[in-house]
């Protein structure tokens, strides 16, 4: 499906640039300036701004949490907890109604950093994180 999206302001990450219209093929932006093709569906943006889309580098989130972003512009969100499993990652990509999500897969902290100091003795993860016995190389 070719959709071409005119009357718009574009802003490429630097500078609004002189064009005027973006052609897009699929997921993939096939061309800027150039006209129209034939068949293609068009959207008048009326003088609206196109922009790359935007990263929040550090979240704590859920489902809602990513429909929301995408609301705001944030397309793709790094979350820090690593609570979610590859496999959701994987739907999660196949959507196109919420952010994108990247994760480290689990979170990462040094001996006594945040958020250790949560952690109660009592908790098995806790113990292991707070566990000074264990020395790396």
């Amino acid at each position: 499906m070719i959709t071409a999206i005119t009357n718009v302001r574009i802003f490429d990450g630097e500078q609004v640039i002189g064009d005027d219209t973006v052609v897009i093929d699929g997921a993939h932006i096939h061309s800027v300036g150039d006209k129209v093709p034939a068949g293609a569906t068009v959207i008048d943006a009326h003088g609206g701004t196109l922009m790359p889309g935007l990263i929040d580098s550090h979240v704590h989130t859920d489902i809602n949490g990513l429909h929301d972003a995408l609301l705001f512009g944030v397309t793709t969100e790094l979350e820090m907890n690593g609570r979610w499993t590859p496999k959701e990652r994987r739907k999660i990509a196949e959507r196109d109604d919420i952010a994108d999500l990247r994760s480290p897969g689990m979170g990462i902290t040094p001996k006594g950093g945040h958020p250790t100091q949560y952690m109660s003795s009592s908790n098995n993860f806790g113990n292991y994180l707070l566990d000074k016995s264990k020395k790396t190389h």
